[in-house]
């Protein structure tokens, strides 16, 4: 079944922040608050030195110190929230892979997931279409296209 609210894009939407994301913004903060006390107490020539002495202290970037500096001082505990940009749970295969699975089990040529993906890879070989998708990005669609009787 397809989802009709995207969670994640919702909660920016309504400025909702998850717990550990809030943690995440809050420990950020801490930092640069004493990066820009420190800063303020600091002459111009010791700059430098005291983010090169953050960096070290916390393990942190002297790029990311600054980076999160601007962002605090133009949006402060918000703008520090994390924004991860990584895998969303759907594995990405090819339309002839993903053609050729669903022929597969639509015609129940196989109802073994192994059998179904090593026939997919064969087939594609032989015909001169290479298959990018690794056997488990195939398994995992496959998987979840005979939980869900259709792939979402």
């Amino acid at each position: 079944m397809k989802r009709l609210v995207d969670t994640k894009e919702a909660a920016r939407v309504l400025g909702v922040t998850p717990k550990k994301y809030r943690k995440t913004a809050q420990w950020r903060k801490q930092i640069v608050e004493r990066l820009l006390k420190r800063l303020l107490s600091s002459s111009n020539k010791s700059k430098s030195k005291t983010i090169k002495g953050f960096s070290k202290k916390y393990g942190i970037s002297r790029a990311t110190l600054y980076v999160w500096v601007r962002a605090y001082k133009s949006g402060g505990i918000n703008a520090l929230v994390p924004h991860y940009r990584g895998y969303d749970g759907i594995p990405r295969i090819s339309g002839s892979e993903e053609e050729c699975l669903k022929d597969i089990f639509k015609n129940n040529l196989t109802k073994r997931v192994d059998t179904a993906i090593l026939i997919v890879k064969y087939f594609l070989t032989r015909t001169g279409n290479s298959s990018p998708s690794s056997l488990a990005t195939l398994r995992r669609w496959t998987k979840r296209y005979l939980k869900n009787g259709e792939y979402q």
